[in-house]
């Protein structure tokens, strides 16, 4: 599975060397990725912090992907 960044800097590449980067679908379908990529952040977060209840510390990054 790739990071983000190896993800970002090989879709970087495929977008120019296939001169797609102002190609109307393919920024939509990226500025739809981003956005669920931060649901999916906040979603996990919010059920990490919900199942761990009163059952200890809970990771201050966690609040703030939540609220962020």
């Amino acid at each position: 599975m790739l990071t983000e960044d190896e993800f970002e800097t090989a879709l970087a590449t495929l977008l120019d060397k296939y001169d797609l980067r102002k190609h109307p679908y393919m920024t939509q379908i990226y500025d739809i990725r981003k956005g669920q990529t931060k649901h999916l952040r906040k979603k996990i977060a919010y059920e990490i912090v919900t199942m761990k209840g009163n059952k200890g510390a809970i990771p201050e990054f966690l609040y703030d992907v939540i609220v962020d």
